[in-house]
């Protein structure tokens, strides 16, 4: 199932609210930090990565 883009929108939104920079790729996003980057279509996967895994 791919994410639709206002979902791919509200990632980018909520990484860069955490101090990501984002690329938004046709059906994920990438997000890169200091620490280095993630892949993702999932807010799930996002929070536990930006959240630390909390």
């Amino acid at each position: 199932m791919k994410p639709k883009t206002q979902d791919l929108k509200e990632l980018a939104k909520y990484a860069k609210c955490h101090g990501y920079t984002v690329e938004i790729k046709s059906d994920h996003i990438v997000a890169a930090n200091n620490n280095g980057a993630v892949r993702t279509g999932s807010m799930e996967t996002l929070k536990k990565v930006a959240g630390g895994g909390k």
